[in-house]
């Protein structure tokens, strides 16, 4: 997906609208995940997140059961985004049914606060070097506490994949400006391990993955 520069984007009424529904078909969605019939999968994607002590924070629940209702595989190897689509009644509509089916490609990373653009805050991905124009479901009084330069770690996933905007999915985590340099750090860590998180960026992704090969080659000939 193309992203265009967002100091020249315009909310359209069709994402506007878009995320003002969003707001009450994530909730639904996530009480279907969180539903009887899910309760021992995600029962134990709580055990896998929590601590040694077995103790699970708020913000980490929140992301188990974003992570749960939107990427994880049953074994039937459906998601449980997609048995919600398919069995919410009434029917959705088709531009319903394609936001939801969207929201399977998250994008989790790093961002620095470059700006507000109407409703939206313009995020900067330390991981991909790319710029997401994101909304919120709650409105603007969510990103209230943002301020251009600081930084948050969060998911985030279309508004519709025929658009270039994007919305929170499940919680921020916000850092101060003065922690850019520590998280820069762990995003060069990050990628370092997981380059596929660049495919957004294919010239980074081949970058990352010659310096992983080019790493593990160094380690190999220093071994031997």
């Amino acid at each position: 997906m193309e992203h265009s520069d967002p100091s020249t984007t315009t909310v359209s009424p069709r994402v506007a609208t878009l995320v003002a529904r969003s707001g009450d078909l994530k909730g639904e969605l996530v009480a279907f995940a969180q539903s009887p019939r899910f309760a021992r999968r995600l029962d134990a994607r709580f055990d896998e997140a929590a601590d040694r002590l077995g103790f699970l924070d708020e913000a980490t629940a929140i992301v188990t059961i974003d992570h749960f209702a939107l990427q994880h595989r049953l074994a039937d190897g459906s998601s449980v985004l997609e048995r919600f689509v398919a069995q919410r009644r009434p029917r959705l509509g088709e531009d319903e049914r394609a936001m939801l089916l969207g929201w399977h490609d998250v994008v989790e990373g790093v961002f620095e606060v470059q700006g507000f653009e109407k409703d939206a805050v313009v995020l900067h991905n330390l991981l991909d070097d790319l710029v997401y124009q994101v909304h919120s479901n709650l409105g603007r009084r969510a990103l209230g506490k943002l301020r251009t330069t600081m930084f948050v770690a969060a998911r985030i996933v279309p508004v519709h994949p025929d658009t270039d905007a994007w919305l929170v999915s499940g919680n921020l985590s916000i850092y101060a400006a003065g922690d850019g340099p520590r998280l820069a750090q762990l995003a060069v860590q990050t990628l370092a391990a997981h380059p596929q998180v660049l495919r957004r960026n294919p010239e980074m992704l081949r970058k990352a993955w010659q310096m992983q090969a080019e790493a593990r080659a160094d380690f190999i000939e220093g071994r031997s």
